[in-house]
């Protein structure tokens, strides 16, 4: 859709010869990408931040003892307990 504003400007600036018209479309769609840029950025940094906050943690039988430990850890040499997986918030810095 920006594509067809930007070749709408474009179109009215040369052939046309409304060149208020066309610079305003050229401005105001390089504003809304911008701005829809900025929010995709911000978007993506929260759901990275909000990924980070979370831990999954499993409860397995190590050396022969119960551990809870995050889920990315686990070995070959773990085995799981008969409890499920849990998934906790990690603790925030306030």
């Amino acid at each position: 859709m920006q594509i067809v504003l930007l070749v709408a400007g474009i179109v009215s600036i040369y052939p046309i010869k409304q060149t208020s018209t066309g610079v305003l479309l050229i401005a105001l769609t390089s504003l809304n990408a911008g701005m829809g840029l900025s929010q995709e950025g911000k978007a993506a940094k929260a759901i990275a931040a909000l990924q980070q906050m979370m831990l999954v943690k499993a409860k397995v039988l190590h050396d022969g003892q119960l551990a809870e430990i995050p889920a990315d850890q686990l070995v070959s040499s773990c085995s799981p307990s008969t409890r499920t997986a849990s998934t906790r918030r990690a603790p925030t810095a306030s």
